[in-house]
C-alpha cells in the first residue's frame, strides 16, 4: 500500500510553527498602544493571512500532484479487476523525484514567505511613519498650547488635511493670544472702575448722616436711618437737618435711576433741598423751588422727595410730598398705620409744579416710618413682592422702643422675603421719634 511522505498537514503544521514564532521577530519595531503600532500591525496581519491563504492553496496543489503521481505509477494487477499493484522502479523514481521537487518547493516557499513578510513590514514602518509624524507634532504642539505657551507656532508641512488642521491650530491659539490680551485690558479696566466706584461709595455715604444719634444734646426727638445701594452706588438718600434752633427738617427721596446717573442726580439734588430749607422756607415752597432748578435736565430723570419739618417744641410736623411713598405713623396705643396724604408730582420733569403743604402733629412717643419702594417693591425668586401688607405687619409685630433695631429688623425680614433674589433696588429707611421732652428737661 503506497502512502505520501509528505502531505498537506505536516506541511502545514510546519508552516504554523513558524507563524507562531513570527512575532518574536519584531519585538521592539512594532510600538504598542498608538497608531504607528496599529497601521504595523494591521498591515503585517493582512500581508501574514494573505500569504496563509497562499500557502494553504500551493499545498493542496502538491497534495494533487501526490495522488496523481501515486495513481500515474500504478499498474493493473492479474485478474482485471484487482487493484492496481504499482511497478517498483517507476514508483521509487518519481516518488524520489517528487520528494526532492517539495523540499525544494518548500524551502522556496518559506524563503519567500518571510522576504514577503520582511518587505511589507518595511512599506508599513515607512507608511506609519509618513502618516503618524504629523500628527506627532501636532500632539505635542497641544501640548505645548495646553501648557499655557500661545506663542508657539506647529510646523506641519504635508500638504494635506493635516497641515490644515495645524494651520488651524495657529490661527486658534493667535485667536486666544488675542482673547487673553483683550481680557487682561477689559480685566485692568474693570478693576480700575470698580476702585473708583469704591471711593464713589465712600463719597456718597460720606454725604449721609451717619452717627447717631446725631444730637445728643436734644432729648425732644430720636431719630435713626439707613440706606443701602442695590449697587455701588446708588439714587436713595435721606438727610436731616436744623433749619433754626426748633425746627428740623427731614426728608427720603428716591431717584428714578440707579447706580452712578442716580448718584450723581441724587447729590445735585440733596444739596438743593438742603439748601433752599435753610433758607426758612415751607416744606411745599422747597420742593417747588427745587423741582424749578431740577427741570433743566435733558436726561429726563426725577426724584421722588418726602420732606418734613419738626416743630421740637410742640410736635406739629409740616409736610410736602412730591410722588413719594406715603410714610407710616404709629400712635401710642394705636400702633402703625400709612398717612393719608396727596401724593404730588416728582421733582425734575416738569417745571412750575404746586405742592401742597399739610400738617401733622406728634404726641409723645409717637413715630413717623419712612422708606423708598425697595422696600415694598422687593421681590422673592417667584416675583412675589413685599408689599405695603408685609410691612404694616413687620412693623406692628415688632418693638418700636429702638429705632436703629426696628430699621434693622424691617431690613431682616426683606431679606427673609427676597429668599436670595439679588437686591433690584436701593433699599432705605428713615424713623423719627417725638419724645415730647423739652431741651431743659
Amino acid at each position: 500500500m503506497l502512502t505520501k511522505p509528505f502531505g498537506a498537514p505536516s506541511i502545514g503544521r510546519m508552516i504554523l510553527r513558524a507563524l507562531r514564532g513570527l512575532p518574536a521577530l519584531f519585538p521592539v519595531v512594532i510600538p504598542k498602544g498608538n497608531i504607528r503600532g496599529r497601521i504595523l500591525r494591521a498591515l503585517l496581519g493582512v500581508s501574514v493571512l494573505s500569504l496563509l491563504c497562499f500557502t494553504v492553496i500551493s499545498l493542496h496543489g502538491i497534495s494533487q500532484i501526490e495522488d496523481f503521481a501515486v495513481h500515474a505509477c500504478s499498474a493493473p494487477a492479474e485478474g482485471g479487476d484487482a487493484p492496481a499493484v504499482p511497478t517498483e522502479t517507476a514508483f521509487v523514481t518519481v516518488i524520489s523525484q517528487l520528494a526532492l521537487g517539495m523540499r525544494r518547493l518548500m524551502v522556496v516557499l518559506i524563503l519567500l514567505f518571510f522576504a514577503a513578510i520582511t518587505a511589507v513590514y518595511l512599506v508599513a514602518r515607512e507608511l506609519a511613519r509618513v502618516i503618524t509624524d504629523p500628527i506627532l507634532v501636532l500632539d505635542a504642539g497641544a501640548k505645548v498650547i495646553g501648557d499655557g505657551n500661545l506663542d508657539y507656532r506647529i510646523e506641519v508641512h504635508t500638504g494635506d488635511e493635516i497641515e490644515a488642521l495645524a494651520e488651524t491650530f495657529n490661527k486658534m491659539t493667535g485667536s486666544l493670544r488675542e482673547y487673553v490680551r483683550t481680557l487682561t485690558e477689559t480685566t485692568a479696566a474693570k478693576e480700575r472702575i470698580q476702585g473708583e466706584l469704591k471711593v464713589a461709595t465712600d463719597i456718597q455715604a460720606s454725604l449721609l448722616p451717619r452717627l447717631f444719634p446725631p444730637f445728643p444734646a436734644r432729648k425732644e426727638f430720636d431719630i435713626f436711618a439707613h440706606m443701602d445701594p442695590a449697587k455701588e452706588v446708588g439714587g436713595d438718600f435721606y438727610d436731616f437737618f436744623f433749619v433754626d434752633d426748633k425746627t428740623l427738617c427731614f426728608l427720603i427721596a428716591d431717584v428714578s435711576d440707579k447706580g452712578v446717573p442716580a448718584a450723581l442726580y441724587m447729590m445735585v439734588a440733596k444739596t438743593l433741598l438742603k439748601t433752599e430749607a435753610l433758607r426758612g422756607l415751607g416744606p411745599d415752597e422747597i420742593l417747588f423751588r427745587v423741582n424749578n432748578l431740577l427741570a433743566d435736565n435733558d436726561s429726563c430723570m426725577f426724584v421722588t422727595v418726602f420732606c418734613a419739618l419738626l416743630d421740637t417744641a410742640s410736635g406739629e410736623v409740616r409736610f410736602s410730598n412730591a410722588g413719594h411713598n406715603p410714610p407710616l405713623l404709629y400712635r401710642t396705643g394705636r400702633g402703625f398705620e400709612f398717612l393719608k396724604i396727596r401724593a404730588g408730582f416728582v421733582l425734575g420733569p416738569m417745571p412750575d409744579s404746586s405742592y401742597t403743604m399739610e400738617r401733622v402733629t406728634l404726641g409723645a412717643n409717637d413715630l413717623l416710618f419712612l422708606y423708598t419702594d425697595g422696600i415694598t417693591e422687593a421681590k422673592n425668586p417667584a416675583g412675589e413682592l413685599y408689599g405695603e401688607k408685609r410691612l404694616l405687619e413687620a412693623l406692628n409685630g415688632g418693638e418700636v422702643g429702638d429705632l436703629a433695631a426696628m430699621v434693622q429688623a424691617i431690613r431682616t425680614r426683606v431679606d427673609e422675603h427676597a429668599g436670595g433674589a439679588p437686591q433690584s433696588d436701593d433699599v432705605t429707611m428713615l424713623a423719627l421719634k417725638f419724645r415730647g421732652v423739652s431741651r431743659e428737661a
